[in-house]
């Protein structure tokens, strides 16, 4: 049971702060002028949040790793499935475009190799 807690906390944890990294990369992508690009990258904020990510990034891959007792693979997938749903979603909220077939499609595979995998 506390395992299974661990992963959930590891996996909300995962998408909010990969969700915050690619909301911050759209931001600055659209963004037509590059000084309030480089302002905002020079945030204290923002260079606090990219030094202290990681740390927590890496707890949260290393306890999906145990979860799947060590299975590289079935882990790689739960990863990328996130990782793309949080592109996805922050890429949404920038823009405001509706998803291509071709999102929903890589979500489904997706969700199919962990079908697969598990």
């Amino acid at each position: 049971m506390m395992k299974k807690l661990n992963l959930y906390i590891a996996l909300l944890i995962q998408f909010f702060l990969l969700t915050i990294f690619f909301y911050i990369d759209a931001i600055n992508i659209i963004e037509p002028i590059w000084k309030k690009v480089l302002n905002f990258g020079l945030n204290p904020l923002v260079l606090l949040f990219y030094a202290l990510a990681p740390i927590a990034l890496w707890w949260t891959h290393r306890t999906i790793y145990q979860f799947t007792k060590n299975d590289f693979w079935y882990a790689g997938i739960i990863h990328t499935l996130l990782a793309q749903i949080a592109y996805l979603g922050a890429s949404y909220i920038v823009t405001q475009q509706p998803l291509s077939s071709r999102n929903w499609l890589s979500i489904l595979l997706g969700i199919v190799g962990i079908a697969i995998s598990a």
